[in-house]
């Protein structure tokens, strides 16, 4: 988030304040996720299988590659992928998805796979336990972000419904 205001710090210094300024900087923050996807990535969380030890992870923005995919999803209405494993690629995509439907109204988003369980495994799984080890990418996405940026999502096998009437859907090929 931003520097404190002038304003901000004063408001601060009275403890009865406090609440009305993190309120105000997370709706700054909200909006600007709104407005940039890469601002809204810093939030984001991954989860590593490959590494026991620590298996979430902060999205690497920081990364040009990841960078330019994202610049690519916001202009280009269609990208075909040559892709290997370990670059993140399947994640940024399932944070792109999470990115549209949180904020583009009534946007339906299909992922498509070969097989069901995979297709699946992107979105959202069936009976996905509250520490995140069954739920699909873009579920975790959801889940792992801070309470105050999370939404009331419907996940369901497949899918996951948002407040604003988008959706996220599994489709098997």
């Amino acid at each position: 988030m931003s520097e404190l205001t002038a304003e901000q710090q004063a408001l601060l210094a009275k403890p009865a304040n406090a609440a009305y300024v993190i309120q105000s900087m997370r709706a700054e923050a909200l909006a600007q996720c709104a407005a940039a996807p890469l601002f809204f990535l810093q939030f984001v969380r991954t989860r590593d299988e490959a590494d026991p030890k620590e298996t979430v992870k902060a999205f690497p923005i920081h990364k040009e590659y990841i960078r330019r995919l994202f610049s690519l999803f916001q202009t280009e209405q269609r990208i075909v992928i040559a892709k290997s494993r370990q670059l993140l690629v399947s994640w940024a995509v399932c944070c792109w998805m999470v990115y549209r439907a949180r904020f583009t109204p009534h946007c339906a988003i299909y992922y498509q796979t070969k097989k069901e369980d995979d297709a699946d495994g992107m979105v959202a799984l069936a009976n996905a336990s509250a520490d995140g080890g069954v739920w699909g990418r873009c579920e975790f996405v959801e889940r792992m972000l801070p309470s105050w940026l999370q939404q009331e999502i419907k996940p369901a096998k497949g899918k996951i419904a948002y407040p604003n009437g988008s959706l996220i859907q599994a489709v098997p090929e």
